[in-house]
């Protein structure tokens, strides 16, 4: 059996989160773990993880739009919608602030990464937005960028802040994520939760709430940690379908099956529909991206927690304008939510999960300040 990996200092450091404590299992320790009040406790933070956002909780006031500035925005790659989106989402936050905004694909490639950043440097960037890139694969060319005056941030990284790193991070909450997740699956299994994670080292974010999600479930007495694998993006279409397979063929006790995001799993999916397991096997992800929408709505996902993807890429822009105008940048609280087949009829079909209200109107309403 693979060793349970313990959740990284980075997450334990985050701010404290609005949804409830987990606490039935953790807590109290005498408690009868998995009793009707402990799963409760858990569908309680579901329910509220699940629930539509209705207003806008990012910055109400900020500088008006620094017209004329040159921005280049590199995700991780356009072959995945998770990395597409953002993309999109930066070129239109661009034009409603009047800048010259550069989309690069990065085709998951650190050589790709190194040489977009240099290229915005020797261009005269005034500054660079990193989407679901590491910023530790690409130490020196961040420096270098910092050195020449650029302003460098990152969306859905994970990245740490430093003079010498990204000037500023934004993300949607990882513990929020993680414990919705976990909460959903342990108040579906009725408190019997008995789980495989897959986990993907390559990019922080979707490593850090999938451990926040086993880290939840190892702290329920009641429920067990399976075994643990780490994945790369290269194994998704691969290797992935016969390791979930295996997996579930192995134990019969297995019933739960969390991975890092939701596009990793998109092949191993029908393998494990063909193999007659997902009645067997509840599987999890992360992103809320249209596939893995539809296949809820098919049920054979049973939940994707997503951050707003293009309400988060608005945001980075937000404090890239920030910055540009002399300011710091904020907390823009981008929201999160826990999709499953009870609330899935409350999103547009074709499309991922956006955060339910016109988010880019209330950026507009600052940037358009007098």
């Amino acid at each position: 059996m693979l060793k349970k990996r313990p959740v990284r200092m980075a997450v334990a450091a985050l701010a404290a989160t609005p949804l409830l404590l987990l606490a039935a299992c953790s807590e109290d320790p005498g408690a009868a773990s998995g009793s009707a009040a402990d799963t409760a406790e858990y569908q309680a933070v579901a329910e509220k993880a699940m629930e539509p956002v209705t207003e806008f909780t990012g910055p109400t006031e900020g500088p008006a739009a620094q017209p004329g500035k040159k921005v280049v925005f590199l995700t991780c790659g356009f072959e995945a919608e998770g990395c597409n989106l953002p993309g999109k989402a930066a070129a239109e936050a661009g034009k409603a602030l009047g800048w010259d905004v550069k989309v690069v694909d990065g085709k998951f490639d650190p050589r790709v990464y190194s040489r977009t950043i240099q290229e915005a440097i020797d261009d005269g960037a005034d500054g660079i937005i990193l989407d679901a890139v590491s910023a530790s694969s690409v130490k020196g060319q961040v420096k270098a960028a910092r050195d020449a005056g650029l302003v460098v941030g990152s969306y859905d990284s994970l990245n740490e802040v430093s003079e010498s790193g990204v000037s500023y991070d934004v993300q949607a909450s990882i513990e929020d994520q993680g414990k919705a997740m976990a909460a959903y699956m342990i108040w579906k299994t009725e408190g019997a939760t008995n789980a495989y994670v897959l986990n993907s080292p390559e990019f922080n974010a979707p490593y850090a709430w999938t451990e926040v999600a086993q880290k939840e479930i190892e702290s329920c007495s009641s429920c067990e940690l399976v075994d643990s694998q780490d994945f790369t993006a290269g194994d998704a279409a691969t290797r992935l379908p016969q390791l979930a397979v295996t997996a579930a063929r192995k134990d019969p006790n297995l019933n739960v099956m969390i991975a890092s995001y939701d596009a990793a799993m998109l092949a191993a999916i029908p393998s494990m529909k063909q193999a007659g397991i997902l009645d067997q096997v509840k599987v999890g992800t992360f992103n809320g991206v249209s596939p893995a929408l539809d296949l809820i709505r098919k049920g054979d996902l049973a939940a994707s927690v997503g951050g707003a993807m293009e309400w988060g890429t608005w945001a980075a822009m937000d404090n890239m304008n920030r910055m540009l105008a002399g300011e710091e940048a904020v907390e823009q609280n981008v929201p999160i939510r826990l999709i499953t087949a009870e609330n899935i009829d409350s999103i547009e079909p074709g499309g991922p999960w956006t955060g339910d209200i016109d988010y880019a109107a209330e950026y507009q309403k600052i940037w358009d300040a007098k």
